[in-house]
């Protein structure tokens, strides 16, 4: 197998460094940013290894909704058979066929969960040579999970290791354990308290469950600074996007506001103040917290809830359930508000996509764009195989210039250089993901500006979630903060 594609020199680097460490150990960490070509890079060091003959399969564990993605960049890059190429994905007869008759095999990371997968792998690398790689190996931050177990496991068999991420921090300096335990015991040791103790400051906290009272470890920061920086440089090689590559230009616009109207606004404020009484409760775990303040998220949007009478067959009530009617676009203000929009930016002349959160939006959205009729709209729903499909359609297709993703969907593994306009119509709590979502556009291959544009609710839930992203703070530490009270928090003006 021989890469076609000349790599740029940050990655000519990055495979250097990587094969020059593997004489050492066999198992290495590339953190490179969202857009500098990660991927890329990993296949021209799949390529050297199968040319020095030292493997003799590849297996890449990444999110289910990149599977595709990555067998395409074989295709495109290199002149591998496209059999030899497999997403091992369906049931395990159908995952067991793919891993066994292809030399390359790409599989998402519940689908080695499957105790018979996990065997299968198992079984080949005690009498064969197995390149494993784990990418976007932030999912692997938790030590705890059946699924980082199982990959730290089949680790230990394989004959290199590789793990790659642009963003392997993602809630604490903790996360790092995880991923290091896959690629390289040696640097932070294999049992995750002792890292812990060793390079971490942590601290006895208490959690009052109603009936009694909990103690826990809980981590606040780095101790041993230097010892911590030294093992974390010496398993990785990181790429920073503004050290190596000369994109063109981010431009934030101002965010477009609006304001709730009518029926909408009335039930924001019944809701609002429904949830600052729950909130009160000091017993709430931060899930129950969210799911309270999702319901808000969702009203903003359009989607008003309230309890429906339940008839028989009889015509005879028999109970309420709660049910979620939508406001149509001819009443809905952020609907209103992306349709201006719309009309500013001229569809035809840009590559558009416009990200969302509840999967209700997207009905709202297509309605609104349905009113150019010049314009086509690409949704991205179902399988990762369709994901794929749809993006080839959204890159090629003129009469189609809007692609319309939830947020988690969007936010690993896709290449979509050739859009030049991001339009968040929702707001999601993560900032992590926000900033991914990003440089889906602002990568390798970007030739035009990209624009940004946030639609947000003024005097709505809205507004905590921008501060959130602007402050670059976690959400468990901006919900619990002392002097941001409830009422703060759901209409915005903390």
């Amino acid at each position: 197998m021989q890469v076609k594609t000349e790599l740029y020199d940050h990655q000519k680097q990055a495979v250097k460094i990587t094969l020059e460490r593997w004489k050492e150990v066999n198992g290495f960490a590339l953190f490179m940013d969202m857009g500098t070509g990660k991927t890329l890079t990993s296949i021209q060091l799949i390529s050297h290894l199968f040319q020095e003959d030292k493997i003799d399969k590849v297996l890449v564990a990444c999110p289910l909704s990149i599977m595709y993605q990555w067998r395409n960049e074989f295709i495109k890059h290199t002149n591998i058979d496209p059999i030899d190429v497999k997403v091992a994905h369906g049931d395990y007869n159908d995952r067991w066929y793919a891993f066994r008759t292809s030399k390359v095999v790409i599989i998402n990371f519940d689908g080695l969960k499957i105790p018979e997968m996990a065997h299968t792998v198992n079984a080949y690398c005690k009498q064969n040579r197995m390149f494993f790689i784990v990418d976007e190996s932030s999912f692997i931050k938790n030590y705890k999970t059946n699924r980082t177990q199982i990959i730290h496991f089949l680790g230990d068999k394989s004959t290199y290791k590789l793990a790659l991420s642009g963003a392997p921090i993602t809630t604490g300096a903790e996360n790092i354990w995880a991923q290091y335990r896959f690629t390289d015991p040696s640097i932070f040791g294999d049992r995750y308290w002792s890292f812990v103790n060793r390079f971490l400051n942590v601290e006895i906290a208490q959690v009052n469950l109603g009936h009694k009272t909990q103690q826990f470890k809980k981590i606040v920061g780095i101790d041993n600074l230097e010892g911590y920086q030294e093992g974390f440089n010496k398993g990785s090689f990181v790429i920073k996007k503004e050290d190596c590559l000369d994109l063109p230009e981010k431009i934030f616009m101002e965010p477009r506001r609006f304001e709730l109207t009518g029926t909408l606004k009335a039930t924001y404020k019944r809701a609002a103040k429904d949830a600052i009484i729950k909130l009160e409760n000091k017993e709430l775990t931060l899930t129950h917290r969210l799911a309270i303040l999702a319901k808000l998220r969702q009203i903003r949007s359009g989607f008003v809830y309230d309890k429906e009478i339940l008839y028989n067959e009889k015509g005879e009530e028999y109970g309420k359930r709660d049910a979620e009617k939508l406001v149509t676009t001819k009443s809905n203000p952020v609907a209103k508000e992306l349709e201006l929009l719309l009309e500013e930016l001229n569809p035809e002349e840009h590559k558009i996509i416009i990200v969302y959160q509840f999967n209700q939006e997207m009905f709202l959205i297509d309605e609104v764009i349905r009113k150019f009729t010049s314009v086509q709209t690409i949704p991205i729903v179902g399988s990762s195989f369709k994901t794929a499909k749809s993006i080839e359609t959204f890159k090629h297709n003129k009469k189609a210039p809007i692609l319309i993703g939830q947020i988690q969907r969007l936010s690993h593994g896709l290449d979509l250089s050739f859009a030049d306009v991001m339009i968040h119509f929702s707001h999601y709590w993560s900032t992590d993901l926000r900033r991914q979502v990003f440089d889906r556009i602002h990568r390798i291959g970007q030739t035009k500006k990209c624009l940004y544009v946030d639609l947000v609710c003024s005097g709505t839930i809205d507004e905590t979630i921008i501060k959130i992203h602007e402050r670059n703070i976690k959400l468990s530490d901006y919900l619990v903060r002392s002097d941001l009270t409830n009422a703060e928090i759901v209409y915005g003006t903390g």
